[in-house]
């Protein structure tokens, strides 16, 4: 029912993409800005930890949007990722048997996401200098983990996960073909499925990737 549901908007927005018409609005946008992700503090590990988890929820996002409107109704193709990072040495690695095995650990974390979209433009002056656009997007999240564990290197990756993303954008128009914007989304998904090191695992609880972000960019109407 989810890749029905990608597919039906995929073809929607490229056939919205591809129409040949006068009345056609064509909008492509780049954007970069703060991201935060919601997710629950861990239950049973040290304070220390959490904290250290609580550090990487802060992000750096950016991403890309391709949009065309009909009148007031639209649908189009966005792209975002975010990358996080951090290390701690002081920390204290033990093994499953809780015998210590070093110190120091480090992550950067990676995830993008690709969504097909209904979209809907709402002027606010006659001169249709300002605009509002929601928009509400199904997709797949894509996940990969890089992290060392006192010393030891390893890599962990997700299998494509399907999530939502939901956006208000205000555009203000500089020109007929140039603009800047203000961006708010927030997202929603989860990951279960995990491969370490060429190892399928499945996690008992999700890894939650919700988040929401602000952004700001520059928008080309063509």
């Amino acid at each position: 029912m989810k890749r029905t549901v990608i597919i039906i908007i995929f073809f929607l927005a490229t056939g919205i993409l591809c129409a040949q018409s006068d009345s056609l609005i064509l909008r492509l946008g780049f954007s970069g800005g703060y991201g935060y992700r919601l997710a629950d503090p861990y239950s049973g590990v040290s304070e220390e930890l959490n904290n250290y988890i609580s550090e990487m929820k802060s992000l750096f996002v950016y991403g890309f949007d391709l949009s065309g409107y009909y009148k007031w109704i639209g649908a189009g193709f966005n792209y975002s990722r975010f990358n996080t990072k951090n290390n701690l040495d002081s920390i204290i690695v033990y093994d499953e048997h809780k015998n210590i095995v070093g110190t120091g650990m480090s992550d950067r974390l990676n995830c993008s996401f690709v969504g097909a979209g209904v979209y809907t433009l709402f002027y606010l002056t006659r001169s249709h200098l300002f605009a509002i656009i929601p928009c509400v997007s199904p997709g797949l999240f894509f996940y990969e983990q890089q992290s060392t564990r006192a010393g030891q290197s390893f890599n962990v990756t997700a299998k494509p996960a399907f999530g939502i993303r939901a956006g208000l954008s205000i555009d203000y128009r500089l020109s007929s073909r140039f603009g800047f914007n203000f961006e708010a989304a927030g997202f929603s998904g989860s990951i279960r499925k995990l491969e370490l090191n060429d190892e399928d695992i499945e996690k008992e609880t999700p890894e939650s990737l919700h988040r929401v972000d602000f952004t700001i960019g520059i928008r080309f109407y063509p």
